[in-house]
Formats: C-alpha cells, sequence, structure tokens
C-alpha cells in the first residue's frame, strides 16, 4: 500500500522538490549592487540574481553612457519589469536612484 506520508524503503528512488526562487511579479521593487555598467545598460546584483537594466530603463533624461550615473558597487533601487526564464528585467526610472544634482552634464 502506497502512503504520501510513508518513509521510503530501501532502495527506492525518492523525488525532492527542487526550490526555486518564486517567479517576481511586474512592480516588485528589489535594492540592489551595480555589478557591471556596459555601453547598452547595467548588470544587477539582487538577491533574487543578477538582472540587467538597459539604457533607456536608468533614467528619464538622456544618458549617452551609463557611467554618467553610475558606477560599480553603487547601491540601487529597481522595480522588475519582467522576470521569465530566468531573465530579470529591471528600472531604475522613477524610483529617484540618482539625485538630479548627481547628474554629470557636460559643459562646454
Amino acid at each position: 500500500r502506497f502512503s504520501a506520508f510513508a518513509a521510503p524503503k530501501v532502495g527506492e528512488k525518492v523525488i525532492q522538490a527542487v526550490k526555486t526562487d518564486p517567479v517576481l511579479q511586474r512592480g516588485e521593487v528589489l535594492p540592489g549592487k551595480v555589478k557591471t555598467v556596459r555601453d547598452n545598460g547595467l548588470v544587477i546584483q539582487t538577491k533574487n540574481g543578477d538582472g540587467f537594466a538597459h539604457i533607456s530603463q536608468l533614467s528619464d533624461r538622456f544618458l549617452g553612457h551609463p557611467a554618467e550615473l553610475f558606477d560599480e558597487q553603487d547601491q540601487v533601487t529597481a522595480r522588475v519589469l519582467r522576470h521569465e526564464n530566468g531573465f530579470l528585467e529591471l528600472t531604475l526610472r522613477e524610483l529617484g536612484t540618482k539625485k538630479l544634482k548627481d547628474f554629470k552634464v557636460n559643459q562646454e
């Protein structure tokens, strides 16, 4: 007789559920740290794994390069845009990650 709660017998294979992180919902806010500054955006390390924020999602103002606002190891607050198939897409817009006065403006 089979019971879901019975201990397995010698030689039986035990199937264990693999613990996976729940899928994050769009709009969830995560603290993170800038892992890598790239030409096209930032790789951000969060407690749920590494995510990517495209350059268009870093500021409400035009950025020529993400390094204008961010350095590696900067602490940031990110919002989830999409989380599927292990891919975590993030945005920093409208979260006040950097103050406007910190924005480096080229003065020529």
